[in-house]
């Protein structure tokens, strides 16, 4: 049990941590389009 909770645990973490930088990105630039401004 130990084991299988181990794994899952190593394979959800890039997962999730892959979906924040999404998340991340995308809340970036909506509020980009709201402010109206560009930056690179």
């Amino acid at each position: 049990m130990f084991f299988t909770l181990c794994i899952w645990i190593v394979l959800w973490t890039p997962i999730l941590c892959i979906i924040n930088f999404i998340n991340d990105f995308n809340l970036m630039n909506v509020a980009q389009v709201i402010t109206g401004e560009k930056q690179l």
